[in-house]
């Protein structure tokens, strides 16, 4: 990248601010200028309680990934729309039992996905029903839920869990700087122009980002390019 005339700086992005035509982007080691700045900071998974406890002793996000590790156990799959639906469908491939816990009453995902989850002979489903905390020694044992229509707790034996409650973008550089869509997204045009000259927004931290790794490419051509048009008329 270095004889393309791309340099790395690997430092966590604090803020981002306008001076005098031009951006400052101020890191945790270094502040640097530039012209046209494009954030793509995509998102991260809404936690669940304790998951910061239990992060890598059996809490995970890929069903892919992780799933082999749990050949022939039961583990919860925590969610119901299209991600929990197919992680769900990809445990099954690994030997998997699965407590499927969403806590609406009917799964927001693809009803196709749906339909197949439903069927699986694997799939122990709770709905209406959430987790109110991971239980473990040292590694996830179990959880303990409570239905939402009865109010009644109860407690089940997993060997891990994943989790796909959803998604929240990573946008807090950006608070008080550019508007936002309701689900704190940045809300930019087809070129991925926000509304102040010079800043870019791509991938799933955009507004109406449809979530594929396809279409977050597509936004960063998009995105590189109009920042290309931007600094040459200047």
């Amino acid at each position: 990248m270095l004889d393309a005339g791309v340099a790395v700086e690997p430092s966590e992005v604090r803020r981002v601010e306008l001076r005098n035509g031009d951006w400052a982007v101020v890191t945790e080691s270094v502040e640097l200028a530039a012209g046209a700045v494009i954030v793509a900071t995509g998102t991260r998974p809404l936690p669940v309680p304790g998951e910061d406890v239990f992060a890598g002793k059996g809490l995970s996000h890929c069903a892919s990934c992780d799933g082999p590790l749990f050949r022939g156990q039961t583990v919860a799959m925590v969610g119901g729309g299209d991600s929990a639906l197919l992680e769900t469908l990809e445990l099954g491939g690994h030997d998997v039992q699965v407590v499927l816990v969403d806590s609406e009453a009917a799964f927001s995902g693809q009803d196709t996905y749906a339909r197949r989850v439903l069927a699986s002979s694997y799939v122990l489903v709770r709905q209406r029903t959430v987790v109110e905390e991971l239980l473990g020694d040292g590694r996830i044992e179990g959880l303990r839920l409570r239905d939402l229509a009865s109010g009644e707790p109860s407690a089940v034996e997993v060997a891990g869990v994943f989790v796909h409650v959803g998604r929240v973008p990573n946008t807090e550089l950006l608070d008080g700087l550019v508007a936002l869509d309701d689900g704190r997204r940045v809300v930019t045009d087809t070129w991925m122009r926000t509304e102040l000259p010079g800043l870019f927004a791509a991938g799933d931290v955009r507004a109406d980002a449809p979530g594929q790794a396809v279409t977050a490419a597509g936004d960063g051509a998009t995105a590189a390019i109009a920042a290309h048009r931007y600094l040459a008329g200047r």
